[in-house]
Formats: C-alpha cells, sequence, structure tokens
C-alpha cells in the first residue's frame, strides 16, 4: 500500500492539477477502502497553490462524503505551501462548515485540523475564531489545549531563535 501511495505522490508531483483531477476522479469512482482515502490525502496534501485552491473551491462532488471534504480541507490546512492559504480559506468558511450537514463532526475535528501550527500569532487568530463559536460545546476543551500547544511552540520557537541570534552575535 505505500508504494502505491508513493506513486500516486510522486505522480501528482509531476502532473500537477489535471493528474489531481484525474486522482480525484479515481477515487470516488472506487469503493476500494485502501486507495480512495489515500488518493483523497495524496490530493489533499500535494502542497500546490493551485490544487489546493481547487479542492477547497471548486471541488464539488456528490460523491464526496463529508468526512472525505473535511479530509481534503484538513490535508490542504496541515501542509507546508498550503497551510496559510488553508487557514484563510478556513476563517472565511467556518461558519458555514459548522452549520453545515457535518457540522459537529467538524467541530470536534477542528483541534486536530489547526494543532501542526507553530506561532503565537496564529494560537490568537485560531483563538478568536474558533473559541466563542466552540464554546460550551464538543471539542471546546481539546480547542483549548490545541490553542495552548500552538501558542507554547512558538513562543519556544521565537526563544530558541533569539537564543541562535545571541550565540551567532557572540561568534562574530
Amino acid at each position: 500500500a505505500m508504494e502505491k501511495f508513493r506513486a500516486q505522490t510522486a505522480w501528482m508531483e509531476q502532473g500537477g492539477l489535471p493528474a489531481a483531477k484525474q486522482l480525484i476522479e479515481a477515487a470516488l469512482a472506487s469503493q476500494d477502502p485502501v486507495f480512495r482515502p489515500s488518493a483523497l490525502e495524496v490530493v489533499g496534501r500535494s502542497g500546490k497553490a493551485d490544487v489546493a485552491r481547487w479542492v477547497l473551491d471548486e471541488f464539488k462532488d456528490t460523491r464526496l462524503r463529508t468526512s472525505e471534504r473535511l479530509g481534503l480541507v484538513r490535508g490542504v490546512v496541515q501542509t507546508g505551501g498550503t497551510r496559510d492559504m488553508g487557514f484563510e480559506w478556513l476563517k472565511t468558511h467556518f461558519d458555514e462548515l459548522l452549520a453545515g450537514g457535518g457540522g459537529i463532526f467538524f467541530a470536534s475535528r477542528l483541534p486536530q485540523i489547526v494543532g501542526g501550527y507553530c506561532s503565537v500569532e496564529r494560537a490568537n487568530d485560531i483563538a478568536a475564531l474558533m473559541g466563542p463559536k466552540l464554546a460550551g460545546k464538543t471539542g471546546a476543551l481539546a480547542l483549548e489545549r490545541t490553542i495552548e500547544r500552538v501558542r507554547n511552540c512558538g513562543a519556544l520557537k521565537a526563544a530558541r531563535g533569539a537564543e541562535a541570534a545571541r550565540a551567532f552575535a557572540k561568534l562574530k
């Protein structure tokens, strides 16, 4: 299965957006419990801006399950190269995602979706955007922990950067 995943990734790397569209079409035409999710994951995690933009804004298909749609969004948000674009999209579509048929599912998955950031500023963004909407709901506690982890990671990174800068200055 791993070789197949690598082959799909390599094929999409070379083929870009047309390959991504073909891969998603093949995934949706398949009920294979291994191929379908792995093909969708490869597309969501492409790291390519044009593929991510298409996935988020243009790709609509009734065969796509709610969980798979959220998986694609998660892939875009969690992958370097499309991470910031993904977060901006999340901010814009947040209410719509919460209100949709998979709203509860989305709310419970939210902490995992945004958990990969490492910045005090991003922690503040997450808290401002999502905190009030999830207060007292499923996922509120996990979201608090996620915000704390993202903030601590950012603070630690900044401290290490300052430490490295001081050490480097002494070398000069």
